[in-house]
């Protein structure tokens, strides 16, 4: 059964970055929690990363995609940021 996931996973293409099946709400809140003492540091790389790592264990969590969309900004990357802020408001 995970062979035949895996295989539709590489056949689909229209799914999203972080449809891997890798989901952790506890992981995710940490990598969060890393993420906005990252920010605090001034470090929005660093940040970016540890909010995107929290996306990708707990896509639904509207605050991470929020966090995530804000670091992008501070990197000025506004299409990624306005996705981001896309996906927190549907959430």
């Amino acid at each position: 059964a995970e062979s035949a996931a895996l295989g539709a996973l590489e056949q689909d293409s229209s799914l999203p970055w972080w449809a891997d099946g890798e989901y952790d709400a506890a992981r995710a809140d940490a990598e969060n929690d890393e993420g906005v003492a990252r920010w605090g540091a001034g470090d929005w790389s660093g940040a970016h990363q540890k909010f995107t790592e929290a996306c990708r264990l707990n896509p639904r969590a509207a605050a991470h995609h929020l966090n995530r969309g804000r670091a992008a900004m501070r990197l000025d990357r506004p299409g990624p940021a306005a996705r981001d802020f896309e996906r927190a408001t549907a959430r």
